[in-house]
This record gives C-alpha cells, structure tokens and sequence, in this order.
C-alpha cells in the first residue's frame, strides 16, 4: 500500500510534467535495491579481507611494510566502494531524468561532493550533490527543482531515509521513527542539506542549483570569511575542494 500511496504523491506534484506509468515508477525501487545490496555484499567482503590483515598485527612490534599494506587495501576498497555508489547515484539521476516528459532548458551537470568525490564512501553514505546549470532563469529553474525533488523521491523510494533527516517540525515528538538509516541524501538538519535545493537556511547559503561563476563566488566568499565551528566539521569550501561528476548532457 505505501508503495501505491507514494505513487499518487509523486504524481500529484509532478502533475503534467511525468507521464510515468504506476508500473514504470514501482519497477525503479527493487531494480536499484537489488545494485545497492549487490555494492554492499562486495563492500562486506573487500572489508573481511582487510580484517585478515589486523590479525597480523603485533601490538608491541611496529611493522611499517604491513601498515603500508594494511594502508593500501582500505584505500583501495574506499575508492571501489566510491566509484560503486558513483555510478548509482548516477542511475538514480538518470532514472530521474527520464521520468520527467520535459526536456532540460539549457546544459546541467550533476556533481558529486562530500565521500563520493573524496573516495571515501561506504554503501551507506550520505549522497551531496549539485546541480551545476549553463542558465539560471525564472524559465529555467522550475525544470531543475523538479528534477531535484524527483531525485529525492526515487532516494526516499528505498526506505533507508530516517524521517528525523526530513526535519519535520508537525512529526517530532509523537512518532517513533523505526525506518533503517542506509543511503539516503543529505538531510534537511541545520549543518546538513547539501542538495540542490538546500535546507531552507538563508544563513547556510547551500542551495546548490547553480551556475559555475555563483559556485565559485559561493566558494571564495566561504573562504575568505571562515566559520570556526563550521571548518572544524567541514565547511563549504573543504565539501567543494572534491567533486566528481555524475550525469552530465553533450
């Protein structure tokens, strides 16, 4: 039933702009549950591979050959794992693209920041992510909102999404929230929300549909006028010194 429900609410804000069929949209869910479970059984095993290596320790014998190797394997499944969830996300936006009827107004690239571009994720990262755009208009903008909110409908399909990360004031204090907390994007929580849309604070400044001179305004504002709390948990301009791209159109 939730999936039917989720279905119509999905529908009703896209309204005329997705022809998507109830079919089309249900099969999206089990096809990228079943690539994410397959990216995190070979996270599982790359990982018991590199506990064989701590059973080689000896805790009163430094042993700098076998913490290069040791250095070397969990690099190695950080960067695989990384590229892995690249190329989900990227599924994810493209799923989303052509769900949509309308054809984008101007060229776009999606960028990966934060875990994905530093090849430090795991299956169970965060996804941070913008919306780099050739034009940004009063014409424009309304494709690339909706592309963003269909994104964050496909990710929240998986049911890995806490509710809590929603930051909806009306649900606090009266529901438990029992959902697992796996892939998921960027929550809406103050320090959070480096999404395309943002979380909503004006004082955050990150709402990240836009052009490449506002992102490198953006980036050259946050570094000449540094956050002391914010430098020492990541600040913007640490989350953009990686990016990695993954939808782009010709």
């Amino acid at each position: 039933m939730w999936k039917q429900e989720a279905y119509y609410l999905q529908r009703e804000f896209w309204g005329d702009s997705s022809t998507a069929s109830f079919s089309d949209q249900q099969q999206i869910t089990p096809d990228l549950l079943d690539e994410l479970k397959s990216i995190r059984t070979q996270y599982r095993a790359d990982c018991a591979k590199g506990e064989e290596l701590v059973k080689l320790f000896d805790k009163d014998v430094v042993d700098p050959a076998l913490q290069q190797e040791f250095y070397d394997r969990m690099k190695s499944i950080s960067l695989r794992c990384s590229e892995s969830m690249s190329e989900f996300a990227s599924k994810i936006v493209g799923r989303s693209v052509d769900l949509l009827c309308h054809q984008p107004p101007c060229d776009y690239e999606v960028i990966a920041i934060g875990s994905i571009a530093r090849g430090e994720a795991t299956p169970y990262s965060d996804l941070e992510y913008i919306f780099l755009i050739a034009q940004k208009t009063p014409e424009t903008m309304p494709f690339f909102e909706l592309l963003a909110f269909t994104t964050y409908f496909i990710i929240g399909n998986l049911r890995e999404t806490k509710l809590s990360y929603m930051a909806i004031e009306e649900l606090r204090s009266w529901f438990e929230d029992k959902s697992k907390n796996g892939f998921k994007i960027d929550g809406l929580l103050e320090g959070a929300g480096n999404i395309p849309t943002g979380n909503g604070s004006e004082a955050k400044k990150n709402h990240f549909i836009v052009t490449p001179q506002e992102l490198a305004e953006r980036y050259r504002e946050v570094l000449h006028n540094p956050d002391p709390v914010e430098s020492v948990r990541g600040d913007l301009t640490a989350m953009l010194t990686y990016t990695k791209s993954l939808y782009y159109t010709n």
